[in-house]
């Protein structure tokens, strides 16, 4: 399984909530910081560069179908991976839409917005074009692998229409495709959904 935490959480602490998946062969990535960039060009190199890591890691572990699961803003690298390789079943927690749409929106990226404005992108739509090919909505046509998102009602970081907004994309192409939506807000989310990874309690929000 590949894993994708959310932006600013290590190893260490995504095992204390039970982010980590417990089974398995786990290759676990952290979101670089550097992502999160008020320039795209350079968010891009930063998402080439992590590509390029993740295919060495998948090719290192043989052709074999793989699962991925990935939160909040690692749902960037989630689709991409699950666009792009033999993927068996693609689990997306708490996800934005567009990494420009996030950056302009979120509650948590204010200062990154206002240096992007700055450096002369004026809006969502402006980023995201620069990193086209790169995004979810770039990135769903060809997943074909069993799907599952975890949505929050409350979510305080993301608007729920923009998980919605990716999350339908998919669901257009992919039948084998189920939304739910969980009445908490984002982080109380992914903590949830951690404590059913850590109590074995998994398969319960994998199986159909």
């Amino acid at each position: 399984m590949a894993g994708f935490l959310p932006w600013k959480t290590s190893i260490k602490k995504g095992e204390i909530f039970g982010l980590v998946p417990k089974r398995g062969t786990v290759i676990v990535y952290e979101q670089p910081d550097a992502m999160i960039n008020h320039e795209p060009e350079k968010a891009m190199k930063v998402f080439k560069k992590m590509l390029e890591l993740i295919e060495e890691d998948i090719s290192e572990y043989g052709g074999f179908k793989l699962n991925v699961i990935s939160y909040s803003a690692g749902n960037g690298f989630g689709f991409y991976v699950a666009n792009h390789f033999a993927v068996k079943k693609f689990i997306s927690i708490v996800t934005g839409a567009n990494l420009g749409e996030c950056i302009f929106t979120c509650i948590a990226t204010p200062h990154v917005k206002k240096e992007s404005i700055n450096f002369g992108i004026n809006s969502h739509n402006e980023y995201d074009k620069v990193i086209e090919g790169y995004i979810p909505q770039d990135n769903f046509k060809n997943i074909s692998a069993k799907s599952t998102f975890y949505l929050a009602r409350f979510d305080e970081y993301f608007e729920l229409k923009q998980g919605l907004k990716v999350a339908n994309y998919v669901k257009q192409h992919n039948k084998n495709t189920e939304i739910k939506i969980i009445p908490l807000g984002h982080l109380a989310t992914m903590v949830y959904f951690g404590f059913l990874n850590r109590f074995s309690l998994i398969e319960d929000i994998y199986k159909k």
